[in-house]
């Protein structure tokens, strides 16, 4: 009854209801150590007797455990989260129940700054002499609380969504729709060589993936009273899911044949040619679902029944990758992509060396 992937059960979730009764709540709380603070609160207002509302909304910061020297010590790995529902539930009738849902979200994380906790090591794991040491903060093992970045890590997320339920009897049936829809968008940014600038021998990776979403859903069930002998529920499903993000790097790197003993900034008098490598990956996918489905239950006595239950599921899925790189000068081998193409290139030509071995024999 509730689709293929949920072989083990399902957790189900109901939101508290709008009710015939005006009240609420409103809490709070304050951290020391960071400044974080906390507020929720709801507020349940019946409008008309047949036409009930509840409103809920949050909001919660906090300024961060990390400091930041290249911003002048700024904190970093905190939030801001900000959001809010409204739900309106309104009965025309004694067979008729309309519910109405809305809800708006938005986080703004600098989230999450990765510290160092230790000097630069060998493969084996041992302390080794680099002069990169001299750009990074002290490290404290897993004391360690401060960093040095020109970019800020950091997520900003928001999302929204509504959903319309109907339920209306039908003789002794009960039909159900359930319509909904919900918008989604991240965009992550990431520092990811840790230093407040480039140097000769230590490249600057900058990193941007911002990612959008949407679903919708549409249900229609039909189901019979549960105190009869044979007792059932009968739905169709459909769902529409799609996605797309764009990950980007952009380098700046002015290597040398051999690291230099001390510390030299790109641009600057000695360093080798800048270049600036960039390369990005725009990548999505569309998901359609459409399913039917059907349980039954004999009721044989109060004490034994019996339960079957049917569903046909039929899915698409539609994807797209697109890689785009400017490569130039030193630094050709930037790793835009974490290393997936370039091991993925790697293996293509083994396997096809492989191959033609096979038919040269």
């Amino acid at each position: 009854l509730f689709g293929k992937n949920a072989s083990a059960g399902v957790i189900n979730i109901v939101t508290k209801q709008p009710t015939r009764d005006f009240g609420g709540y409103l809490e709070g709380s304050y951290f020391t150590g960071g400044d974080e603070a906390r507020v929720r609160g709801a507020l349940n207002v019946p409008i008309t007797e047949n036409l009930l509302s509840r409103f809920t909304g949050f909001y919660s910061r906090y300024d961060g455990n990390i400091r930041n020297d290249a911003f002048g010590g700024r904190r970093v790995n905190g939030y801001e989260h900000v959001g809010g529902r409204v739900q309106l539930k309104w009965m025309p009738s004694d067979a008729t129940t309309v519910a109405f849902i809305a809800d708006y979200r938005k986080n703004d994380d600098d989230c999450c700054a990765e510290v160092i906790g230790t000097g630069p090591l060998n493969g084996a794991g041992n302390p080794i002499t680099s002069p990169i040491s001299a750009a990074l903060p002290t490290p404290r093992g897993d004391e360690t609380r401060r960093i040095n970045q020109n970019l800020i890590t950091r997520t900003e997320e928001e999302s929204y969504g509504a959903s319309l339920q109907i339920d209306t009897e039908l003789g002794t049936q009960t039909v159900t729709s359930i319509t909904a829809y919900r918008e989604y968008s991240n965009t992550e940014i990431r520092d990811g060589d840790f230093l407040a600038t480039p140097y000769v021998g230590f490249t600057q990776l900058h990193d941007l993936g911002p990612q959008t979403g949407n679903t919708f859903s549409q249900e229609l069930r039909l189901t019979s009273p549960s105190r009869q002998f044979i007792s059932y529920v009968l739905g169709l499903y459909y769902s529409r899911a799609e996605s797309e993000r764009t990950f980007s790097r952009a380098v700046v790197n002015c290597n040398a044949s051999a690291v230099p003993a001390t510390l030299i900034p790109c641009g600057s008098a000695g360093a080798p040619a800048t270049t600036n490598p960039f390369g990005s990956a725009t990548f999505g996918s569309v998901f359609q679902n459409i399913a039917a489905f059907s349980q039954f239950t004999v009721n044989f006595t109060d004490r034994f029944r019996f339960i079957g239950g049917l569903r046909y599921t039929t899915d698409q899925l539609n994807v797209s990758h697109l890689r785009t790189t400017t490569l130039a000068g030193p630094g050709v081998n930037a790793n835009f992509d974490q290393g997936v193409f370039e091991k993925y290139d790697l293996y293509v030509v083994v396997f096809s060396l492989v191959v033609v071995g096979m038919f040269a024999v």
